[in-house]
């Protein structure tokens, strides 16, 4: 019994011993300087520039920098314009070099310092790295940036219209990205060590080609404003009408060669437009007959009425070249006075006046009776407002109404169905025409000495 306590007092003490000596040995290990080829427990590598992390506990140089890069190839360099992410390119696809393992094995000799307790803290080591890429190498990634393919702005000098003018809207650099300039540009920033990268740079945006000083452009902006300022101011009798700017703004366009085209549709309408207003041929006129009374006179074929595509050709040209013009339209078919002196039924004072139910005619010339007589005439004879469209002398007449008559001496066209013509003896004694007008010979030739060609003829 006795041998058996000396024997436990010795063992504890032994036990405790054995643990003291395997906790200094265990300690002894962890705390002494690191003499391996890998880091020590609970270590991290960072590095602080590309800001990525890898865990290098019990891993070698060769394996913590392996881990580094690829935690690299899985960052991205994000684009910003004004402040607001645009574009996110990843590097992954990136051809780079780099001094990782050499950065690693500087980090790697740090961790070895490390010993006594502060082994046993967890460690961040940092692995500050530089690294490099081309230009091409840049290249073969970038093509598909939005800020790339979203350009639809020309920031070269162009033409445009204000207020009626051409002007040339100067062009503006900083709104076209060069993709050969945004290569090198980020290449410059990557090898940098920049992942956040602003695009508010002068340097990454093409500079306009063409300027508002361009000899083509100001050359074609002076075609066009020396016609859209054409002045053309139309006379009818005493009033005038001048063609807004507005108005040939509308009608003209520039070509791509500079030259002016119309478009005649619209010119046309206008045209057509003064027509309404200013042609009398298809008015109605209110007329006082010899004997005093208000007849109203139908449209026939005297008037005023312009030539539309005549005048089309006038414009066209008058615009073409510029300038100011004051003039009358082109007239297809004209009154026998000027227009500016025609008075409210535009015969002016000197016509010829035909009553059918009284079969009387009346020449008068600037106000004054010339002659009046008898006439001939029929059922089918017209009424309306006429004018003599062709004269002839001792010549058969032929119309649509009456193709055998026989040759007066003097006889007068109203166009190609009517005519006025003189025959012999008595027009009271004759039978009534199919539809022309009989005077004697006397009188024929005094209505010949005394009219020309668009001569006025008043029939009622």
């Amino acid at each position: 019994m006795k041998e058996n306590k000396i024997s436990t007092k010795v063992l504890i003490p032994v036990i405790i011993l054995v643990i003291i000596l395997v906790v200094g040995i265990v300690l002894f290990g962890m705390t002494r300087p690191n003499n391996t080829d890998k880091f020590n427990r609970k270590t991290t590598v960072t590095e602080p520039y590309i800001e990525i992390s890898v865990d290098s506990s019990n891993k070698t140089v060769e394996e913590v920098s392996k881990d580094l890069v690829l935690a690299m190839h899985s960052r991205e360099l994000v684009l910003t314009q004004n402040g607001t992410e645009v574009d996110r390119l990843s590097i992954g696809g990136l051809e780079f070099e780099t001094n990782m393992e050499e950065a690693v094995t500087r980090t790697k000799a740090e961790n070895d310092k490390i010993h006594g307790f502060a082994k046993l803290k967890p460690q961040e080591l940092q692995a500050t790295v530089s690294f490099s890429t081309t230009k091409e190498a840049m290249s073969r990634i970038t093509g598909n940036l939005n800020c790339l393919k979203n350009q639809s702005i020309d920031s070269n000098a162009h033409l445009t219209t204000k207020d009626y003018e051409m002007v040339i809207e100067s062009g503006e650099a900083g709104l076209v990205i060069s993709k050969d300039r945004l290569d090198d540009y980020l290449t410059k920033e990557f090898n940098l060590g920049h992942f956040n990268i602003s695009l508010d740079v002068d340097s990454i945006y093409d500079n306009p080609e063409t300027t508002n000083t361009n000899k083509a452009l100001v050359q074609k902006a002076d075609i066009f404003n020396k016609s859209v300022n054409t002045e053309i101011t139309y006379v009818f009798g005493e009033e005038t009408l001048t063609i807004p700017k507005a108005t040939i703004f509308e009608w003209i366009t520039l070509s791509d060669a500079g030259k002016i085209v119309y478009d005649e549709s619209k010119i046309e309408d206008y045209i057509r437009e003064l027509g309404k207003r200013y042609n009398t041929i298809e008015m109605n006129r209110n007329f006082k007959t010899t004997n005093g009374n208000m007849e109203v006179i139908l449209p026939a074929n005297y008037g005023w009425m312009i030539d539309i595509e005549k005048e089309i050709q006038e414009l066209e040209d008058n615009i073409t070249k510029g300038g100011s013009y004051t003039r009358e339209p082109i007239w297809e078919a004209t009154g026998w006075e000027s227009y500016s002196n025609i008075n409210s039924n535009d015969f002016g004072d000197s016509y010829l006046e035909v009553s059918l139910d009284q079969k009387m005619f009346w020449l008068y010339i600037d106000g004054n009776l010339i002659v009046s007589s008898d006439i001939n005439c029929g059922p089918k004879t017209p009424k309306g407002a006429f004018m003599i469209t062709e004269r002839i002398r001792e010549a058969s007449l032929k119309t649509k109404v009456d193709n055998s008559c026989e040759a007066p001496d003097h006889g007068f066209y109203l166009g190609k169905e009517y005519s006025i013509h003189d025959i012999e003896g008595n027009v009271m004694e004759v039978p009534e025409t199919e539809g022309c007008i009989q005077i004697s010979k006397s009188d024929s030739k005094i209505i010949y000495d005394n009219t020309d060609v668009h001569f006025p003829v008043v029939i009622y």
